[in-house]
Order: structure tokens, then sequence, then C-alpha cells
């Protein structure tokens, strides 16, 4: 597939000479897509399609700016910055709502775009498998439109999980689209109120003390039954009853 690079206009030589965009070719970092599904994604589905944009010594991504980023016409419901192949260079995760993204079907190459805050763009290019509407019967497509209508704010993997998953890496978690306002935030959720654990309080064990045996409680009335009828009879009782 290729993909036809432009430079932003906001680049201070650019608007005013055209020529001035070859000095800003665009950026290509390495990317991975859906890993966690083997680089396959399914747009027909509110799935989570992760897009890993991977930092390098000339790439910085923190200079990417998220309201621009699209992949397959779509912008990210959140994204988040963290080491994920373990170098000196952060790498960004941009999630995006499976049924935002518009793709052929089948093994494609799906580009992810975007501007940087100096005003240099970048794009970059992987190959995945994408399921679409096509491999599914009309009558399941029907029933799937009608649950995603329902719920318009679901997605496979929740919002407040993903973000579980990106403070882990302590990682700065940005909004960039505005869907994420109709989908609830673990951040905007009021706390939970904690439950309340009764413990019964143990009594201490004094060392070599040993733990006399349990008499059954009927048993023990009956000796103290017992016992009581012995006191009210006298000390005598006990030689007249021979």
């Amino acid at each position: 597939m290729t993909t036809q690079a432009t430079v932003s206009t906001s680049s201070p030589s650019s608007s005013a000479n055209p020529a001035a965009a070859y000095l800003y070719p665009p950026e290509s970092p390495n990317i991975l897509i859906n890993p966690h599904f083997h680089r396959h994604i399914n747009t027909a589905h509110p799935t989570d399609i992760r897009v890993n944009v991977f930092g390098s010594s000339g790439f910085d991504v923190t200079q990417i700016d998220p309201t621009t980023v699209t992949f397959g016409g779509a912008h990210p419901v959140l994204s988040f910055t963290r080491h994920i192949n373990r170098d000196e260079w952060l790498d960004e995760t941009f999630v995006f709502k499976g049924t935002d993204v518009q793709l052929p079907p089948g093994i494609i190459e799906a580009t992810i775009s975007g501007n940087l805050k100096d005003g240099r763009s970048f794009a970059s290019s992987s190959q995945v498998f994408n399921r679409n509407d096509s491999y599914y019967s009309p009558a399941r497509v029907e029933q799937a439109r009608a649950r995603q209508a329902a719920n318009p704010g679901k997605l496979a993997t929740p919002i407040p999980v993903l973000e579980l998953i990106a403070l882990r890496f302590g990682a700065e978690i940005q909004y960039p689209s505005d869907t994420s306002a109709a989908i609830p935030t673990a951040q905007a959720e009021a706390p939970a109120t904690p439950a309340v654990v009764s413990i019964s309080r143990r009594e201490p064990v004094v060392a070599g003390q040993r733990k006399r045996p349990a008499i059954p409680g009927a048993l023990r009335a009956s000796m103290n039954g017992y016992l009581s009828q012995i006191q009210a009879a006298g000390p005598n009782s006990s030689g007249g009853a021979q």
C-alpha cells in the first residue's frame, strides 16, 4: 500500500515556500499492530485495536500530537506512553475502537499517521489481517449493530481496564477522541466504599499452656445439675445414697 505523505502547514517555512515540504520528510517509526492478537484486527465489532509506535534516537513519541493521529480514518479513544521493547526510548500505544476503523478485509497494509508538535508528519504501515462485516452473515451483522447502538461507548476491553494497564506502567493517559466522553473511565467513577470486615479477637496463647478439651453443652448441663443436687442435700447425702 502506497501512502502519500503530506507536511503540516504549521511548519514556519512550508506556508511561504511549497518546496520547503522536502525539508520536512515524514517520519516513519516502527509500529506493531495488535500483537496480543497476532496482528489480527476486527472492525466488525467494538474491539480495541492497539497500535504501538516505537520511539528511537531519531523519533520522540512524546512529540506526537494525539489529536491528529488516525488509523483507518479513526481517531484513538486513548493513548499512553511506556517502554515496550526494553530500550531506553519511550514508546506510545494508541487504542482505537474497531467499529470506528474503516479498512478493507483480509490481509492488508494498515497505516497510522499523524503530526508532531513541531509541524512535521509521520506515517507508518504494517501488515495485518482484518475481519470486517463481510465475514459474517447479514443476520449477525444486524444483531451486532443493534447491540452497538444500545451501547455506543462499549469496548471489548473496557476503558477502566486499559487505564489500569497504563497506570501500572506509570504512564500519562491522553484522551484525544471525543468518543471517550461517552465511555466511563476509572478516574471519573466515584471511589467504592471499602468493605468492613469483622474479625473476632483472638486470646493470647501462653507458651507451654495446654488447651483444655471442650465439654459438650448437654453433658455440662447434666453435671451442673448433679452438683447442684449434691450441694442442696448436704454433706451426708453421699453416704446415705450408698
